[in-house]
C-alpha cells in the first residue's frame, strides 16, 4: 500500500508542477503583447473622399437641398410674420469636383441635362487632393507612418480633398426659385 502511495504522490507531484506550463502554454503559443492597431485618420469634416460627390463611374451624385425660414413659423409667426411661408425654395444640386474649389450647382428643373443654365449655389475652396497611404522609406517599403501624398498622380486622380470650410462662399443661395 505505501509503495502505491508513493507512485500516486510521485504522479500526483507531477501533474501539479505540469499544470503551471500547461496554464502558460497560451502565453507562449500565442503573442504575448497585443500589436498595434492601424492607424486611421482623425475624423474630420474638412478631410473627405470624392466618393461621397461622384460615383463611381464619374457622374456627379444629386443631393437634396433646401431651407426654411425661422421667422414665419409657429402660432405667431403664422399669424403676424408670414415671410417666405407659401415659397421656400426647394432644389436639386449637383458637385463638380474641380482642382481648386468643390462648386455645388443648383438643377434647373426645365433644363435637367444642360450644365451650362445651371446656377452656382456654393463654392467649397479645396486646399489639395490626395492619397492617404504609408510613407515609404528610402528602399521602397513601406512604413508605420501615414502621410497625405499630394505628388503622386494628376490631381483628378487621387481619391481625397482636403476643404477649407472656413471660406465657403455661396453665391446664389438667395436667388428665389422663380428667378432660377
Amino acid at each position: 500500500m505505501l509503495k502505491h502511495a508513493r507512485a500516486f504522490t510521485k504522479v500526483f507531484g507531477f501533474l501539479v508542477l505540469l499544470s503551471p506550463m500547461v496554464a502558460c502554454k497560451g502565453l507562449f503559443n500565442t503573442q504575448l503583447f497585443k500589436e498595434r492597431a492601424a492607424e486611421t485618420p482623425a475624423p474630420s469634416d474638412g478631410q473627405i473622399d470624392k466618393s461621397f460627390f461622384v460615383n463611381a463611374d464619374g457622374k456627379p451624385k444629386t443631393f437634396l437641398c433646401a431651407w426654411a425660414p425661422e421667422m414665419g413659423r409657429g402660432w405667431l409667426g403664422e399669424r403676424w410674420f408670414t415671410l417666405l411661408v407659401n415659397e421656400t425654395p426647394h432644389c436639386n444640386l449637383e458637385f463638380q469636383v474641380t482642382e481648386d474649389a468643390l462648386v455645388g450647382k443648383r438643377i434647373h428643373p426645365s433644363f435637367p441635362n444642360d450644365r451650362n443654365r445651371w446656377t452656382e449655389v456654393v463654392r467649397i475652396p479645396i486646399v489639395k487632393h490626395f492619397y492617404y497611404e504609408r510613407e515609404k522609406d528610402q528602399h521602397g517599403r513601406e512604413t508605420n507612418k501615414w502621410i497625405e501624398n499630394e505628388s503622386r498622380s494628376h490631381w483628378s486622380a487621387r481619391p481625397k480633398i482636403k476643404l477649407n470650410l472656413q471660406s465657403v462662399a455661396m453665391p446664389g443661395i438667395f436667388k428665389t426659385s422663380m428667378s432660377m
